[in-house]
């Protein structure tokens, strides 16, 4: 999982978790988000997304690779109390304009990006992918590697 900022060429990206340094805390992640975008002041501009990726292997070699994306932007400020991470400064294009620390679990479950990755093995397959697929890390993209077969992948993206 990680959070990609278009601002910053898609960091914090791989490293959300330890964007501050390897011991950060959440606030000091958020510390360090909000001053790399202190340069973009407009919404428009502090576009985001949080993306999950989750990997069923075989012992065959089969995998199955589902993906969970929430568009979005990043606040000037801290909003709400509830979840963690960088919930109280994320705004999902989906919503009402409250950040993902001002909803309800409820709420932000039916349009999380862990949620939608999650879920996707049981939507109807409207996406086909080789079963291969090798991470872009940089762009947190897939690229599919070359194979004989293809399996059905939901594409759960919200866009």
């Amino acid at each position: 999982s990680g959070l990609f900022v278009a601002a910053l060429g898609g960091h914090p990206g791989v490293h959300t978790a330890r964007y501050a340094g390897p011991d950060a805390t959440h606030d000091q992640n958020i510390d360090k988000l909000l001053a790399a975008l202190a340069a973009y002041p407009d919404p428009v501009d502090r576009g985001a997304e949080f993306r999950t990726v989750i990997v069923a292997a075989w012992p065959d070699g089969r995998e199955i690779v589902v993906e969970g994306r929430v568009p979005g932007r990043i606040t000037d400020g801290r909003r709400g109390d509830d979840g963690f991470g960088y919930d109280p400064v994320f705004v999902p294009d989906e919503g009402d304009g409250r950040t993902f620390a001002q909803m309800t679990l409820a709420e932000k479950n039916r349009i999380s990006h862990r949620a939608r990755a999650s879920s996707a093995r049981v939507q109807p397959a409207t996406k086909i992918i080789a079963p291969h697929a090798a991470p872009v890390r940089a762009a947190g993209i897939f690229e599919p590697k070359k194979c004989s077969t293809a399996l059905p992948l939901t594409n759960i993206s919200a866009s």
